[in-house]
């Protein structure tokens, strides 16, 4: 609908309602005002004092309604009408003209009252979004959020303040324009009946609320739908991973959709964070158990949890101790669905199957834990980092599993950041505690640079619940679970035994180990220094400096020419053997050989195209790619005999030596052009003559 089209049905509306001769369409209001509305009401046909204002808008971005939204207020304020409306294909929107505080309405006002109809439900996200603007509008007035880097506690403020808004409403306290403290005191009082884990934030500010109530006075929030409240679940910008408590939404919601949960099931949310996965739980008739450690995160918790009328168990504290506890909240668990926060440290010696380790990677641990507190063929459904999948640190919770439970599936995420601002590649999990049986499939989905990850995800889900995902015996699964790398290493072993009669992995045949942090780094050479070697040196791209050196007996890695260079930081495999001996820095692996022969040898296959699969399937990271040096163990390498190498190096020391001469003769070339484009340059200007 066009917006000329939406004033012409604005305009008939009106006046269906207030009569043909008070309604007015492009108003002139005879000088009153700069801004001119679309459409005015007068109080009489006479069309002399204006009762409500009207403009209309499509919409298209936030700035176009906060554009629309601060006309129309100005146009109210200087000619005085009561009223004025922002009015959308999908919604309405009246506020009264009377001061900053503009109170909502949730239909045209009636002349004959001065006051709005009834309240009712938000109709679209478009009109709540409208509504949260202007709340953060009136925010800025008197609150943080301008102030740098504090905009997220803003965010978190406004659905605190929302909190207390509908729990005055559900317990019938008026707010009124100036509340006191005991009315926030009887608010609180009720939130905190409901949840013994809830505690009163400090220092509010009442007018804050006040300013509230008039915003979203005509709406009525318990009854509007929960697809458009679940907007208030992404206005949060507290999506980091190292934030560790919000979990999107679409997430939540597929993880949910991956349990495959019934009514009457009990789930449990070890790192419950605001309650999104518990409020998606809960809506399915389980009962819901909670546990988050931060205070504060817990105060939005309970809001979401009233905002959808979810009758959840949440409790505050370390859910490694209060698992631990005599009075665990559970004796009967069937599902535990957790987004935990990655690559944190648990420093216990009691997590399960950990053998008394120490320093325990969270998520590991949140798996681990979890696993021991479900029912005998109960589920846990969990968000790990990629890494997760193979790296050695894991390897002991991943043997666990393998050995002692059922894998149902496994959804690995390939450069398509599920949360925002991470580079962190993600892999969901289904395991069930049961023995797996030697003919057990575990079904797997791999999605790769998706468009848009949280769409991609929903229809690996889908196609893993259909059965018409991909699958693996899970008998066939070793120590890692990362199918990605083990189909592109299948496919790659493959193909290399077609072309090569004895395939081997990389350490069978060469010593790996990764480059080394600077040292007491120098700027200059001396004596006793060797040159320290970064990426950009060995490729010729211009470094933020110029050649570096370090003592040579502060260099714990030194190369010779039997070893090959491969970097492991950034989008482009590159490799390099030094022409002398360097002290490569920590984004190169080092690959040592027997021989400089050897080394140039599997430098070229390192370059091929088999090569360069295996390595762009060793790289994980969104937006920052890295290979960890001991995955490089595992690269699958042809055995050439040693006859191969030999005759193999000279030909392709004969061909680099070629090369150099074609350089050289290019070289020339270009310096025989430049002089010819002299001696034209001259003869043209004059050049030595005397004439």
């Amino acid at each position: 609908m066009s917006e000329m089209e939406l004033q012409r049905e604005v305009l008939q509306k009106l006046r269906e309602h207030y009569g043909e001769g008070k309604v007015v369409s492009e108003p002139s209001l005879k000088g009153k005002t700069t801004v001119y509305p679309d459409i005015a009401v007068f109080h009489t046909e006479e069309q002399t004092t204006p009762f409500l204002l009207v403009e209309c808008s499509r919409f298209r971005t936030a700035h176009r309604r906060a554009n629309d939204f601060e006309e129309i207020s100005e146009a109210v304020s200087s000619t005085q009408a009561e009223y004025g409306a922002l009015v959308s294909q999908n919604a309405e929107f009246v506020f009264s003209g009377n001061g900053p505080a503009y109170k909502s309405h949730g239909g045209f006002p009636e002349m004959d009252s001065g006051s709005a109809t009834d309240k009712r439900p938000v109709q679209s996200q478009a009109e709540l979004e409208f509504l949260v603007e202007r709340a953060h509008t009136a925010q800025n007035q008197n609150s943080i959020r301008d102030m740098p880097g504090r905009e997220e506690l803003a965010i978190d403020e406004f659905l605190e303040y929302l909190h207390l808004l509908l729990e005055a409403r559900r317990q019938e306290v008026p707010i009124g324009v100036n509340p006191n403290e005991e009315v926030l005191s009887k608010i609180q009082h009720g939130i905190s009946e409901r949840y013994q884990c809830y505690q009163q934030k400090e220092d509010l500010d009442l007018s804050q609320l006040s300013a509230l109530s008039l915003i979203f006075n005509g709406y009525d929030m318990s009854e509007t739908d929960d697809q458009i409240l679940e907007y208030l679940f992404d206005i949060t910008s507290e999506d980091k991973r190292s934030g560790g408590y919000s979990t999107p939404l679409e997430l939540a919601r597929q993880m949910v959709n991956q349990a495959n949960l019934e009514t009457g099931d009990t789930v449990l949310d070890p790192a419950a964070g605001r309650g999104t996965v518990l409020s998606l739980s809960s809506a399915k008739e389980t009962s819901a158990i909670g546990v988050e450690i931060n205070l504060s995160v817990i105060r939005l918790a309970t809001f979401y949890l009233d905002l959808f009328k979810r009758d959840v168990e949440l409790f505050a504290g370390d859910f490694f101790e209060i698992a631990n506890d005599s009075n665990w909240p559970s004796e009967s668990v069937d599902h535990i669905i957790v987004d935990p926060p990655f690559n944190g440290d648990i420093d216990r010696d009691d997590i399960p199957f950990s053998e008394k380790k120490r320093r325990i990677y969270s998520q590991d641990a949140f798996l681990s834990k979890g696993l021991s507190l479900l029912d005998q063929g109960g589920s846990i459904t969990i968000t790990v980092p990629s890494g997760f999948l193979h790296t050695r640190r894991s390897k002991w919770i991943r043997q666990a599993v393998l050995d002692n439970f059922q894998i149902d599936s496994i959804i690995q995420i390939i450069d398509g950041p599920i949360y925002q601002h991470t580079s962190i590649d993600t892999a969901l999990l289904k395991v069930t505690k049961k023995s797996p049986s030697t003919d057990h499939t575990v079904s797997y989905e791999i999605i790769e640079s998706p468009d848009e990850p949280t769409v991609a995800l929903a229809n690996a889900v889908g196609r893993i619940k259909q059965g018409n995902s991909d699958s693996i015996l899970q008998s066939e699964l070793e120590d890692s679970l990362d199918l990605y790398r083990l189909t592109q290493q299948r496919s790659i072993r493959q193909r290399l035994k077609q072309e090569f009669t004895d395939v081997v992995k990389l350490s069978a045949i060469a010593d790996i180990r990764g480059g080394a942090r600077p040292q007491g780094v120098l700027e200059e050479e001396h004596e006793d220094t060797i040159r320290y070697l970064s990426v950009k040196d060995a490729t010729g791209q211009a470094p933020k400096h110029e050649f570096r050196y370090i003592p040579r007996e502060e260099a714990t890695v030194v190369t010779t020419e039997s070893d090959v260079l491969l970097s492991t930081f950034g989008r482009e495999g590159i490799t390099h053997i030094p022409s002398e001996p360097v002290a490569p820095d920590q984004h190169w692996a080092v690959i040592s050989f027997d021989s400089p022969e050897e080394a140039l040898v599997y430098e070229t296959f390192l370059n091929s195209d088999l090569g360069v699969q295996q390595i762009e399937a060793l790289k994980s990271g969104s937006s920052i790619s890295r290979i960890n040096v001991t995955d490089l163990q595992d690269f699958l390498v042809p055995a050439f005999s040693n006859q191969y190498i030999a005759d193999r190096a000279d030909a392709i020391r004969e061909h680099q030596k070629k090369i150099e001469e074609l350089e050289e003769e290019r070289k020339q070339l270009e310096r025989e052009r430049d002089q010819l484009a002299g001696d034209v340059n001259d003869l043209l200007s004059g050049g030595d003559s005397d004439e």
